[in-house]
Parts: C-alpha cells; sequence; structure tokens
C-alpha cells in the first residue's frame, strides 16, 4: 500500500507542480500571436492630471529700481521704484486646466500704490518659441491697483516657452513725479485664474 501511496503523491505533486509553473507557449509562425502575445487582456486606466498654473517675467531683472535693478523673478517681491521710467520685460506661462477649462492672466498689486503715482502695463507684442498657445492679449494700457486687472483673456491649455522675446512682451510705466517710496513689502503681481 505505501508503494501505491507514494506512487499517487509523486504523481499529484507532479501534475501539481506542472500546473503552478506552466509557461504559455507562443507560436512564432503565427505573427499576430507572437507580435501580440498569446491570451491578450485588456485593462482600463484612467489617468488624472493635476492643473499647472507658471507664470515668469524675462529677463529676471527687468525693472529697475532709482540706481539699481529689481529681481521680478516669479515668487519673489517687486520691492521699489525710483524716478520715472519705461521698458520692457518678458511674461512666459505654462497653463494646463482643469477639464480643458481657459484662463486668464491678471496683473494686481499686494499694497495700495501712493497717490500721484501710476505704474501701467500694456501687452505690445506677443511670440513663440518653441512654445505652444493661442495668443489673446488685452493690447490696452492697464493701470494697475489692488483690482486685478486682465492682461490676456481667455487661453486654453499651452506654454509659452521660456527666456526673452517668447510668451507676451510687456511694457511699463512708472509715473513717480514726487519720487515717492513705495510701501514696505510691496509686489506686483501676475496669476493665471
Amino acid at each position: 500500500m505505501s508503494k501505491l501511496l507514494l506512487l499517487n503523491m509523486t504523481f499529484f505533486i507532479l501534475f501539481f507542480q506542472q500546473t503552478l509553473c506552466a509557461q504559455e507557449t507562443i507560436n512564432a509562425n503565427n505573427i499576430s500571436v507572437f507580435i501580440l502575445g498569446g491570451g491578450q487582456e485588456v485593462v482600463s486606466a484612467v489617468l488624472d492630471l493635476q492643473p499647472i498654473h507658471i507664470v515668469d517675467l524675462e529677463p529676471e531683472n527687468a525693472i529697475p529700481a532709482g540706481n539699481t535693478v529689481v529681481v521680478s523673478e516669479a515668487g519673489k517681491p517687486f520691492t521699489g521704484i525710483g524716478s520715472p521710467s519705461t521698458g520692457d520685460f518678458w511674461l512666459n506661462f505654462t497653463y494646463r486646466g482643469a477639464n480643458f477649462q481657459n484662463a486668464r492672466i491678471y496683473a494686481s498689486t499686494n499694497l495700495p500704490i501712493p497717490s500721484n503715482m501710476t505704474i501701467t502695463l500694456q501687452v505690445i507684442n506677443t511670440a513663440s518659441i518653441n512654445g505652444q498657445f493661442a495668443a489673446n492679449p488685452n493690447l490696452s494700457p492697464v493701470s494697475l491697483s489692488t483690482t486685478e486687472q486682465v492682461l490676456v483673456y481667455d487661453f486654453a491649455n499651452g506654454f509659452t516657452g521660456d527666456g526673452e522675446n517668447t510668451g507676451y512682451q510687456i511694457r511699463y510705466q512708472i509715473n513717480n513725479p514726487n519720487a515717492l517710496s513705495l510701501p514696505s513689502g510691496f509686489e506686483m503681481v501676475f496669476e493665471i485664474k
């Protein structure tokens, strides 16, 4: 009886091992099976990309403040203004909205501008170097205040490319006849909404 039990156990182990360690055999003569593999399955996947809103000014030191240059890199404050001046900078952006929702670019200040001082912005040019965006600028001059002003009207997902000569060229004009100082912590804010 022990021989029969041993023989049955041997067959069971060989059968069990064969079913657990079996490999799929692919017929290399059938090109569709060879390329696509044997048993095909479909697996659904959903990829949810988060919205991205990035604004940057170029060149990094675009706006003068008296005899010095103010850093105007995204995320850094716009700190002071000396005598009246005019200049240009480029606004670059990257935008991907939730559900392909359009957006606008707004400009404002975080603190009130002193009376008898004005800061105006105007989009004077658009260009694309290695970017993909539909330009829709507000070509009228915008006087900055704590109230948001539209610089760029409704636009879809896109990006301008990085650096000077791409995106929106913006001319600023600062009129400060009394050489007033800006409040401590003053910032010029550019925002995509």
